[in-house]
């Protein structure tokens, strides 16, 4: 089987196109920063109006599909969605936890339906998706300064997305897809569309810089470097070995004064506050160690007493921190699985490349990002539903290569 270009090729499919361009849409509503009817905020329904279009599709793919599924993820991640389906009833939220959970069993359904589909033209209409988000976000910061800006007492882009870190998931992700593919073209060699990928992964690097998410820089290049270890040969490979273990050196040497850096005085408490909100949610989370408080339920006014002074996070900064709180020490364990099994398919997955897929690299930068931020865990979110479809792509796409390899 032959595989063209990872990131910027012509998509040849227009079914492709459509479902996973929807679906990607849909997913991308969750974190937009959208305009609100009263107090509802169109978000959601705009995420479900997506899905429903798809979900016919999806379920006629899954009746007829001659591809292979991965049945360690799908049964992983939907033993996980069960849990927190179930934990409704003793949830101190219950519509909430049955409204999210009922979008997880979604999006693992349409991410099955569209297990047939090219993860190559997938990857590269994520990558166009997210340079439109990055372009749009630059350009609402010279529009509207004071709607594109997070303001904390410091220069934050946040742009088009909710949040300054949901730019930064979607700016790293690209930056490291557009990186794979400089990679192997300097391992092997060919100039073919290097001044494109540069362009991608400088425009990607500059827009996560502008987020200011300093741990999102980190865990990005240790991913980026261990990129060049995997795609490269020869000196560049020895020299992004001893590049990679530079970097984690200075991390582990430098832990206090990285402590120190990534805290900017948000709260009294270092990681911008992050210790003192884990600290708070573990210990109101010891009063329900096993099953936690009910899925969703972290944002319930119920809870505003945890937390004094103005600021009220909406979420742990931690995906165990968060899972512990909703769904448990169980809830804890079973998103472990799911994390772990996603990791594992696409450890195994090669496409066109010498070492592994690029979405191993993205898989595994968004689960890192799970020690201080959160993608996993909690609600629903962008990351989670794209990184979902493109590792039952990746596996069926591996699978079926090896089919026509033997035959």
């Amino acid at each position: 089987m032959k595989y063209d270009h990872p990131v910027l090729r012509a998509t040849s499919s227009s079914s492709t196109t459509w479902y996973v361009t929807v679906f990607m849409l849909a997913s991308l509503c969750i974190q937009l920063s959208l305009f609100r009817i009263g107090d509802s905020r169109v978000n959601y329904p705009l995420t479900i109006i997506g899905y429903l279009l798809l979900f016919p599709y999806a379920v006629f793919n899954i009746a007829k599909m001659k591809s292979r599924v991965s049945t360690t993820l799908a049964t992983s991640f939907f033993v996980y969605a069960s849990f927190c389906f179930a934990s409704a009833l003793w949830s101190t939220d219950k519509s909430a936890s049955i409204s999210n959970a009922s979008l997880l069993f979604a999006c693992l359904l349409i991410s099955i339906g569209g297990a047939r589909y090219d993860p190559v033209q997938t990857r590269v209409i994520f990558v166009r998706i997210c340079l439109a988000v990055m372009a749009l976000s630059w350009v609402s910061l010279v529009v509207a300064p004071g709607y594109a800006l997070q303001e904390k007492g410091f220069w934050r882009l946040r742009g088009i997305m909710s949040h300054e870190f949901e730019l930064g998931y979607l700016a790293g992700s690209s930056m490291l897809l557009s990186f794979a593919g400089l990679a192997r073209e300097m391992s092997r060699g060919t100039q073919e569309r290097r001044l494109m990928l540069t362009l991608v992964f400088l425009f990607s690097a500059a827009t996560l810089l502008a987020t200011q998410t300093r741990t999102l820089l980190v865990y990005a290049a240790l991913c980026a470097a261990l990129i060049m270890v995997s795609y490269t040969r020869g000196k560049i490979r020895i020299f992004s070995i001893f590049s990679l273990v530079i970097l984690t050196s200075i991390v582990a040497i430098s832990v206090g004064y990285l402590e120190d850096t990534f805290s900017r005085g948000e709260s009294d408490a270092s990681l911008s506050g992050r210790t003192l909100i884990w600290a708070r949610t573990i210990a109101e989370a010891e009063s329900r160690p096993l099953l936690g408080h009910g899925y969703s339920s972290f944002i319930s006014p119920i809870y505003d007493y945890i937390w004094t002074g103005n600021y009220r996070p909406p979420h742990a900064h931690n995906t165990w921190v968060m899972s512990y709180f909703e769904v448990g020490i169980v809830g804890a364990i079973l998103v472990s699985i799911y994390l772990l099994s996603q990791i594992f398919v696409l450890r195994r997955t090669k496409q066109g490349f010498d070492g592994l897929s690029p979405t191993f690299y993205v898989a595994l930068f968004c689960t890192m990002t799970g020690m201080t931020s959160l993608i996993f865990g909690g609600k629903l979110s962008p990351m989670m539903a794209i990184i979902l479809i493109l590792t039952f792509q990746e596996y069926n796409t591996t699978k079926r290569s090896f089919r026509e390899d033997k035959g």
